[in-house]
Order: C-alpha cells, then structure tokens, then sequence
C-alpha cells in the first residue's frame, strides 16, 4: 500500500518538472468543497503551488498555498525513502542469489 501510495504522490511531486502546466491543469482534480460549498478546502491552491514550485518560484508557492511546500517536500522525501527502500531489499535479494 506504501508503495502505491508513493507512485501517486511522487507522481505528483515530479509533474510539474515534467508536463506543461496546461496539461496538469486538465488532469488535476476539482475541488469537491468549491464545486459543493462554494469554499475552498485547505488544499485549495495546491496545484498552483507544486506548479510554481517547479518554475523555483517559492514566493507564489507559498502564496497559493501554505502547504504546498511541506506537502512538495513530504512528497518527494517519500519517494526517496521508497526508493532507498526498494534499493536496499534488490541489493539484498542479490546478495542472497548465488554466481
């Protein structure tokens, strides 16, 4: 479950230094509190912040979203961490493998 989990939120993380913004715009999720509520959810402004974030533009990040850039980090420590993980248990399993 970790580790699909990861493949989502390190998808995420790596996005906006690998597609174009208006293509993430089309796939990102709506807000179900604004299109229910009318207001927008603590997560609101996310996009746009992991948007600016990619362009290095911290400033806008943090302005579109408090949580973007601890969400950004938690997100791509995560996918170092699986990585680290996966890493070790392949360098394991071939040490076990006889030449």
């Amino acid at each position: 479950m970790w580790l699909a989990v990861t493949a989502v939120t390190a998808s995420a993380a790596a996005a906006p230094f690998l597609l174009p913004d208006a293509a993430i715009a089309r796939i990102a999720p709506r807000c179900e509190s604004m299109r229910l509520y009318g207001r927008p959810c603590f997560l609101c402004g996310s996009t746009t912040g992991f948007l600016a974030i990619g362009r290095g533009d911290f400033a806008s990040a943090r302005s579109a979203n408090r949580l973007a850039i601890p969400l950004f980090a938690a997100f791509s420590g995560n996918a170092v961490a699986a990585l680290a993980y996966l890493s070790g248990k392949a360098r394991r399993r071939s040490a076990k493998q006889p030449l």
